[in-house]
């Protein structure tokens, strides 16, 4: 089903809606083959290459503790 169709239908913000969003944005681009739809599985950090989660600015949640941020997000949305 086309994603906007979902949305006019008022379905509500919903992880599943994310994951489904996020395979449809990533087709075709840097990182496509990455596991397209679905939540990262290792840890990952945010600055320039060579970096560690030592000496990184930013490391987002571990996968763990992402999908329960997540979760609790999906809960206040609705």
């Amino acid at each position: 089903m086309n994603h906007l169709k979902r949305l006019e239908k008022k379905l509500p913000v919903s992880l599943r809606l994310t994951r489904d969003l996020h395979e449809k944005l990533t087709q075709g681009v840097r990182g496509a083959e990455r596991n397209p739809g679905e939540f990262r599985h290792s840890q990952n950090c945010v600055d320039p290459p060579g970096s560690t989660l030592a000496n990184a600015r930013y490391a987002p949640p571990p996968p763990h503790e992402m999908r329960q941020a997540l979760d609790n997000f999906e809960k206040f949305l609705h």
